[in-house]
């Protein structure tokens, strides 16, 4: 092997499957915090990596003024796509229903989403173009089962009988999204988040990774949402766990985040690379 097959340039995508045998290349160690601020070398936009990251809330509407939803603002994945761009990447930014002021950049695209069926189909249109996914929105869990005829119109009048909402469970997008990178070959990383209380979060963490075959979950408290500043610890599917040097502002944990994701890439382009390497070899060693 050439001593420098570790050196698979990020700027370069790699649309070669990669084999869910191949165990993860070695990482690196890490401190709290990573040791480096990488930057990725592209002269054209087109060679140039590329973020897809959802963020803010989704609202499941009862009727046409009220809907389900939450208090997410969006402000993390925001952080992160301006962490991104300064990369050198280019970001697609699907953003849900939410003020927060959004990114201006000519490497940044935003589309809007109200609902998880929005979602959605923003998601199945953009994944296949993206190196890796940061799925920070805060999706929801349940939605009405049936608008009627007179909620899709207008306003449901109250009544004295009172209003009974009938829920049902919305579309799972990350674990869509890990199903269509296995089925259609796509080698990109997955990142997802949960958010969940203290005494739950690493037990949460762990059983996302798992459940929805994921590169990593970011787990963060429920204090997170709305806020400014976060605290977290990113839970890797090879069993490492990272955790921020205490409570940061999003604006400075969108780049210590994009390090770890330039980190998964590379590792994931050099297991790429050996499953190619190792397929033109052919040698019973290579094959065995």
């Amino acid at each position: 092997m050439s001593p420098n097959r570790c050196e698979v340039p990020l700027a370069k995508k790699s649309t070669a499957r990669t084999s869910k045998s191949t165990p993860p290349a070695s990482r690196p160690s890490r401190t709290s915090r990573p040791s480096r601020r990488s930057r990725v070398a592209a002269q054209r936009d087109d060679e140039r990596p590329v973020l897809l990251i959802t963020a803010g809330p989704t609202h499941e509407p009862i009727d046409a003024v009220r809907f389900i939803g939450n208090r997410s603002s969006g402000k993390l994945g925001v952080a992160l796509a301006a962490a991104a761009v300064e990369c050198g990447w280019k970001v697609v930014l699907l953003m849900g229903p939410t003020a927060t002021t959004l990114p201006e950049h000519k490497l940044v695209t935003v589309q809007r989403f109200v609902t998880t069926d929005d979602l959605a189909k923003l998601l199945k249109k953009h994944q296949p173009g993206a190196d890796a996914m940061a799925m920070a929105a805060a999706v929801a869990d349940f939605r009405p089962a049936k608008v009627g005829a007179a909620g899709a119109a207008g306003k449901i009048k109250r009544t004295a009988a009172g209003l009974t909402l009938k829920l049902e469970s919305t579309p799972d997008l990350l674990a869509g999204c890990s199903a269509r990178r296995d089925k259609e070959g796509f080698s990109q990383v997955l990142v997802g988040f949960a958010l969940e209380s203290k005494a739950k979060l690493a037990a949460s963490a762990k059983d996302k990774l798992q459940r929805k075959g994921v590169d990593a979950v970011v787990a963060n408290e429920l204090g997170t949402m709305e806020s400014d500043s976060i605290t977290a610890s990113v839970f890797g599917a090879d069993g490492s766990i990272t955790k921020t040097p205490g409570n940061m502002s999003k604006r400075d944990f969108g780049p210590w985040l994009m390090e770890i994701i330039e980190m998964l890439v590379m590792e994931r382009a050099i297991a790429t690379q050996h499953d190619e390497e190792d397929e033109a070899c052919g040698c019973a060693e290579c094959a065995g």
